[in-house]
């Protein structure tokens, strides 16, 4: 048995590196971009562009932007190739007409941005939490966008996945939500708040921000990334602009990865009172039963309706909410089936584990390999990062802490009733 369990996860590095080995030429055959050394990040831009105009002017003008491949040959002897003859006369020309004080902070700007990935990851979100936040929160858009706006993907020890129902338990002072207190501090506002807006807005008014926060974190993670490939050059790809933007991107594809292995442990059971959208369309009687046979087309399209509607009222309602969830009827306490472990599971933690551990090589890789960007300009790009990752941090966190206090509905009301 045991070579059998062993035999898929070695036969899954040949083709990992067989697709690596395909990745690499296909982002290298990415058509040229004529957007760069147009703006530069402000430490030394006023220098490069300088260079550009008064040493470098043939090589951006009759290369990188008119030049063909009928007129242009191939530098092989500087270090070009195939995919970058257009861009490399370019950067060679700006290197060689900048002084060594200036090449030193290069150097020193690779470095911040290069540690950027590992330290992002010490301060993210992990892929169990976010799949907790999809899985069994119901709430998938969310947790996307936390995955977006946290590029730095936190890892666990490769090919060991933690034990899921540890994440739910609960412990002895543990913060838990208060929404009573939440109404009580918005009837505390001025009285010509307080008047207009019912003390259950707040509740509103907290979803909202907190996809404003996630939003706002978002934006700032791809502007970030967008402008760090437009204002200074990758030489992973020098001719590709928007490989920055992958990095965020494929961080998103480990976090639905980990949906999938959470699913195979971890199910979310909907009680009569709390019925799942695909089975709220069965508990009708037998006369409903006698027209969806009539129509089945028809009923199909009214079983996806009801599931979108219920889909968006769970993506739309904050976990822990007794109000919201009581109102439509509703039981707060969240149901959890788990599940033992399977080959296909082992499997699929597995492929997780490397794609994680892959994401955090991508990004070390190609940050590291920037060019043209000043330690307080490359320190100002990290900073984003740490600010969007910490925003998007804060709203999981909240979040999870509501799921946890779903989950032991039963062991808190017990407690109250002993105090």
């Amino acid at each position: 048995m045991a070579s059998n369990t062993s035999s898929p996860g070695l036969s899954l590095n040949p083709v990992l590196f067989c697709l690596l080995a395909l990745a690499i030429p296909t982002v290298q055959a990415i058509p040229r971009s004529y957007n760069q050394f147009q703006n530069w990040y402000p430490q030394f831009g006023f220098i490069f562009s300088r260079i550009l105009d008064e040493h470098c002017a043939h090589e951006y003008h009759d290369i990188y932007l008119y030049g063909t491949h009928q007129n242009v040959s191939t530098p092989w002897d500087t270090g070009g190739g195939r995919y970058t003859k257009f861009i490399q006369p370019t950067i060679k020309c700006l290197m060689e007409n900048t002084i060594e004080y200036i090449k030193g902070s290069l150097s020193v700007s690779q470095l911040q941005l290069g540690l950027a990935p590992t330290i992002l990851a010490l301060g993210g979100a992990s892929s169990l939490e976010t799949s907790f936040l999809a899985v069994v929160g119901k709430r998938p858009i969310l947790s996307i966008l936390v995955a977006l706006g946290s590029p730095g993907l936190y890892i666990e020890r490769a090919f060991q996945y933690p034990n899921p129902s540890k994440t739910l338990k609960d412990r002895d002072g543990r913060y838990r939500h208060d929404y009573g207190r939440l109404a009580r501090l918005w009837d505390s506002l001025p009285l010509a708040i307080s008047n207009r807006v019912h003390a259950s807005s707040a509740q509103v008014a907290l979803l909202i921000l907190e996809y404003v926060l996630v939003l706002a974190a978002v934006a700032n993670v791809l502007l970030a990334s967008w402008e760090l490939g437009n204002q200074a050059i990758f030489m992973m790809a020098p001719n590709f602009v928007a490989l920055s933007l992958m990095w965020p991107v494929t961080g998103v594809v480990v976090h639905v990865s980990g949906w999938l292995v959470l699913g195979l442990r971890a199910k979310r059971v909907f009680g009569h009172a709390q019925l799942h959208p695909e089975e709220e369309e069965t508990s009708s009687g037998a006369g409903s039963n006698s027209q969806r046979n009539r129509n089945p087309w028809r009923n199909r399209v009214a079983s996806f309706e009801s599931f979108l509607s219920r889909a968006w009222d769970l993506e739309l309602t904050l976990l822990g909410n007794k109000k919201q969830e009581s109102r439509h009827g509703k039981s707060h306490k969240i149901h959890v089936e788990w599940r033992d472990e399977s080959e296909l599971f082992l499997v699929l933690s597995w492929l997780h584990s490397l794609f994680a551990i892959g994401h955090l090589i991508f990004g070390t890789i190609l940050f590291s390999g920037n060019l043209f960007i000043g330690p307080t300009d490359a320190l100002w790009v990290f900073l984003r990062y740490v600010a969007s990752g910490l925003l998007c941090r804060v709203v999981l966190m909240f979040e999870l802490a509501g799921l946890r206090e779903s989950y032991n509905a039963d062991l808190l009301l017990a407690e109250s009733d002993t105090h």
